[in-house]
């Protein structure tokens, strides 16, 4: 408890992975300081015993470790970097824990202009979805100094079922954007198979358990089709606009890499599909009745 107890964190962005993994760290006993533009976030936060800093520069002064779950790679320099922001604020030997889906190659920036300052950087996004950061069951991957990750894994088992460290700063936010494509394209597999076989007459309700006693099990099937598809929930807890931001950055690696990633290319043009028609803000569970739409014409 002593090694818990003395660590004051700082978090920002609480929204949907934010702020579940606020409250775990709360209920583990973590002080904790967190900044929020509206108002009601403040005093909700407040009220599980959250204190409030009212500028990223203040709560840095009241923190060793500060978490950023923010939307991309903008929004995490411009927390870092303006004016009354946390590189303004922090003290020498703050660690900054960058949990946002982010390019690899401003994590690098971030982290060469923050150790200039000696303010420490890890690259740490998560895994899991909205359900594992309610339920403190993320997968953390980390990027940057070994010994740094070593003093932070007291406030990822807080809120993680498992952390893996993969290198030096970058490697976190690169292994997750990879990770991400991954599931993207899973899951629109799964879309096209089940699609085809309730065209030939099959159950999803069957598919689905087939295919989770088969060598087909995936994330996809184990969890989102039995919670959100076919639950019809529709609610992976993140939107379209978020997978067209992080697919595109994929491509973007892929350029880099010299490589032509025909299955990345075809998920971003679905996803490309869905902001074109004006669905940036749906709920990205919901490409499953856009991809029937679209195989069945």
């Amino acid at each position: 408890m002593g090694d818990k107890m003395a660590k004051s964190l700082g978090l920002i962005g609480l929204g949907n992975m934010g702020r579940p993994i606020a409250e775990n760290l709360l209920r583990n006993g973590f002080s904790l300081t967190i900044f929020a533009r509206k108002d009601q976030v403040r005093e909700e936060m407040r009220a599980l015993g959250a204190e409030v800093a009212l500028s990223p520069g203040a709560l840095a002064k009241r923190s060793d470790i500060i978490i950023l779950v923010v939307t991309d790679s903008n929004a995490v320099g411009e927390i870092l970097f303006r004016r009354d922001g946390i590189c303004e604020g922090a003290a020498k030997g703050t660690i900054v824990v960058d949990m946002t889906t982010s390019d690899p190659q401003f994590s690098e920036r971030f982290a060469n202009r923050l150790w200039k300052k000696g303010i420490e950087y890890l690259d740490a996004p998560i895994s899991g979805g909205v359900l594992g950061a309610r339920n403190g069951q993320l997968l953390i991957i980390a990027g940057g100094k070994k010994e740094i990750y070593e003093r932070c894994i007291p406030v990822f088992e807080a809120v993680s079922k498992k952390t893996i460290y993969m290198g030096e700063v970058g490697s976190g936010h690169l292994t997750k954007l990879i990770h991400n494509q991954l599931t993207f394209a899973t899951f629109l597999a799964n879309c096209e198979a089940v699609v085809l076989g309730e065209k030939l007459g099959l159950s999803m309700d069957s598919m689905i358990e087939v295919f989770n006693h088969g060598t087909a099990r995936s994330y996809s099937t184990e969890v989102r089709f039995p919670k959100f598809i076919l639950q019809k929930t529709y609610d992976f807890g993140s939107t379209f606009g978020t997978v067209y931001k992080d697919i595109s950055m994929v491509r973007k690696l892929g350029r880099r890499a010299g490589l032509r990633l025909p299955i990345s290319t075809c998920v971003y043009n679905y996803f490309r599909y869905a902001v074109d028609r004006g669905d940036r803000e749906g709920d990205w569970s919901k490409m499953f009745f856009m991809m029937k739409d679209l195989l069945m014409r």
